[in-house]
């Protein structure tokens, strides 16, 4: 990056005598690294919690057609409406 550009993007950004090195965006690598592995085992996480509250409430009980199908893979995505009690057998 230019001297020019590393001054003007941060001016643009509202960020006044700010500089952009490189040593930022190494710790800003590092940052959305470790971000990127927080959200993966949240989701991995949601994912299981999901398939343990969908098979006891009966979703994977006859999954035989695209219905029941569909409703498991709702129960598993969107586990917290069930515990609510919220039906999302579809059908």
């Amino acid at each position: 990056m230019t001297p020019l550009a590393a001054e003007w993007a941060p001016r643009w950004l509202g960020i006044r005598n700010a500089r952009v090195s490189s040593h930022d965006s190494i710790s800003c690598v590092g940052e959305w690294s470790m971000r990127s592995r927080f959200s993966s085992l949240i989701s991995i996480v949601w994912i299981v919690v999901g398939l343990i509250v969908a098979s006891r409430h009966g979703y994977f009980a006859h999954l035989t057609a695209l219905m029941p199908i569909l409703s498991a893979i709702l129960a598993v995505l969107l586990w917290p409406l069930i515990l609510v009690g919220v039906n999302l057998h579809i059908g």
